[in-house]
């Protein structure tokens, strides 16, 4: 599909936010769409859509999808998942793309963050188990390392098995304490 067709394709489907979702999704694996630069800028102009579902494909394709790293993106994603109001989705799909796209970067700031979310006790009890996941991702750790750790898959937050991560948490502290 061009990149003409695509635009015609949105503007006759954008109104219906089920089937702009769908269409969006379905782009990122389509093989013929392999120009990142033309998929960013589709994507990104998205992010401020009133629509939460169509911001969240936005920064799903360009975090987890794409892998792009850029202040912009990573700024909106820190942003709304650090707002308590926005869409619980929302939330989720910016930690797990964070966690995805700044894998093994160990960068403080996003460190700082996902660690400050997983340990407030106020906070809901996926978001914190997606913070650390995407933490341990940013710290370095891959999903089989984190399961070979764990003893098992962490899909709540009752799975995580916090003493076996210690040397990771402490690295992370250490991470972040150098930061300020």
């Amino acid at each position: 599909m061009d990149r003409t067709t695509i635009y015609d394709h949105i503007k006759s489907i954008e109104s219906n936010e089920v089937k702009l979702y769908s269409f969006l999704y379905d782009l990122i694996y389509n093989e013929e769409s392999n120009d990142v630069s033309f998929l960013e800028k589709l994507y990104s102009s998205f992010l401020l859509d009133d629509r939460s579902e169509i911001k969240r494909i936005a920064i799903y394709a360009l975090l987890f999808g794409l892998k792009i790293q850029k202040d912009r993106y990573k700024n909106f994603a820190l942003d709304n998942l650090q707002d308590t109001e926005n869409d619980y989705d929302l939330r989720l799909t910016c930690i797990s793309g964070i966690g995805q796209a700044y894998r093994n970067t160990r960068e403080p700031l996003i460190l700082s963050i996902l660690s400050t979310l997983y340990n407030d006790s106020t906070e809901d009890l996926n978001i914190r188990a997606e913070c650390f996941s995407s933490m341990m991702r940013v710290y370095g750790l891959d999903s089989k390392e984190m399961v070979k750790k764990n003893n098992c898959i962490i899909v709540s937050f009752e799975d995580i098995e916090q003493d076996n991560f210690n040397d990771e948490l402490n690295n992370i502290a250490v991470i972040i304490e150098k930061r300020v």
